[in-house]
């Protein structure tokens, strides 16, 4: 952890009290920041895509409501409750945001296998199992908040009216 420097560099000082231990950042102010800044623009970076990503999975499953009403009406007529119909696209959202990230996690080790392949960095990247499990959690996640919109919608179809076409 490049933050942790001054931390590091007291424990070196104790264990080794004749040398002199200097943190980088000490001498290194702006980098810090920068550094600093880049991490906090990342964060806000993910944010913005998770949320796109979220409302372009609600507006797929809104228009799928919408090509669908006709067989939620006869669903509903058959006696499928309104919650029934709802999570159904509920679990869609969900299966739509964890397939997506199992997919996308593929896409992007592919990527850095081919970059680490043909650029030879001077530098390792290190793939983080736990950061690849909160990802397929916060994208399961996603879709299924995402499911929510279109699943309430569905629910408070009258099966009447959707058959007769008003």
């Amino acid at each position: 952890d490049v933050f942790d420097a001054p931390n590091l560099g007291e424990t070196i000082q104790k264990q080794y009290p004749n040398l002199e231990v200097v943190p980088w950042t000490r001498d290194a102010d702006n980098i810090l920041k920068a550094l600093k800044a880049q991490n906090d623009t990342s964060f806000i970076i993910q944010v913005v895509v998770t949320l796109a990503t979220s409302m372009s999975i609600a507006s797929v499953l809104l228009v799928t409501v919408l090509q669908k009403m006709k067989e939620i009406g006869i669903l509903k007529a058959m006696g499928a409750l309104d919650h029934s119909t709802g999570y159904l696209f509920i679990i869609q959202g969900a299966l739509i945001g964890f397939l997506g990230s199992i997919l996308g996690l593929f896409f992007g080790l592919g990527v850095i296998e081919f970059y680490v392949n043909l650029a030879e960095p001077n530098f390792n990247i290190v793939v983080q199992p736990e950061k690849l499990i909160l990802i397929i959690f916060i994208s399961t996640l996603s879709g299924i908040i995402s499911g929510i919109i279109p699943a309430r919608k569905c629910m408070k179809l009258s099966p009447i009216e959707v058959i007769k076409g008003e």
